[in-house]
């Protein structure tokens, strides 16, 4: 998101929310952060790289920030169904015509049909923000390829077949989620919370007083373990793992960080 802020010549600003509040911003803080140059705020929930859902309490509060202060809104939703735990997702849009206008909704296919690398996305917004995105959209790539348009047609003309397919991946998403979970929370030194949606894990690692670059790039070093390092998403302290492999994979990646925290 900050790069592309920054490629549309505007100057992103992250505000920060680590675990103690469940990685979930408070009105409070995005009000704090406004300028009067402000224009967008960008939400992502279920979230990556946490895996934090907003309540609907929660987004309605921020919505009404949002509608307060004249700023529009991009709510990324591409995890949508990846829920756990009789998690509901809320879509900011739906909560009332003032937010409907206001509320740029992006998702797309690649999360919950497991059309990774096809890269086709969605956008819903008012008609004025619409054309001007189709504008930039056919000056830029022209169109999404062709094969990735008839995958998303299957998955949406036979919809309900497509989610039972993705209930049931979820079982197994929702085991690894466990494992990993508990795994992590094993470990001397590491914190972890339990993701409602998505596909990752965000634990806290700062205990051991490495960055999360040094923690990452020497866990990949010694134990050949690759994570994300949180500094990536404005979260130093913290590492990105993803639960979307084989149990296997999970049990031997966690054996090993557990051998490299050991040695810290």
């Amino acid at each position: 998101y900050p790069e592309m802020a920054k490629l549309a010549g505007a100057i992103p600003k992250i505000v920060f929310a680590g675990d103690d509040q469940g990685f979930k911003v408070t009105p409070e803080q995005i009000e704090d952060a406004l300028t009067p140059a402000t224009k967008l705020l960008i939400l992502n929930s279920p979230s990556n790289p946490t895996g934090c859902l907003y309540d609907r309490a929660e987004m309605e509060a921020i919505m009404e920030l949002a509608i307060r202060k004249n700023i529009l809104v991009m709510s990324d939703e591409i995890y949508e169904y990846l829920l756990y735990d009789d998690s509901v997702h809320h879509r900011p849009a739906s909560f009332c015509r003032e937010a409907q206008d206001r509320v740029i909704t992006v998702s797309g296919f690649s999360k919950t049909f497991s059309m990774t690398g096809w890269r086709l996305g969605t956008l819903v917004a008012n008609p004025t923000i619409g054309k001007a995105v189709a504008n930039l959209q056919s000056q830029t790539s022209s169109n999404a390829t062709t094969f990735a348009q008839y995958g998303a047609l299957a998955a949406v003309q036979n919809w309900e077949d497509s989610m039972k397919a993705v209930n049931e991946m979820l079982v197994h998403f929702d085991r690894r989620r466990l494992l990993l979970l508990d795994g992590l929370n094993a470990i001397s030194g590491i914190e972890c919370l339990r993701s409602q949606g998505a596909f990752y894990l965000f634990p806290k690692v700062s205990f051991f007083g490495l960055s999360s670059e040094e923690f990452s790039g020497q866990l990949l070093e010694q134990e050949k373990v690759a994570v994300v390092s949180g500094h990536a998403f404005g979260a130093d302290g913290y590492i990105r793992l993803s639960y979307a492999t084989s149990d296997e994979i999970i049990q031997k990646g966690l054996s090993r960080l557990e051998e490299f925290c050991s040695n810290l």
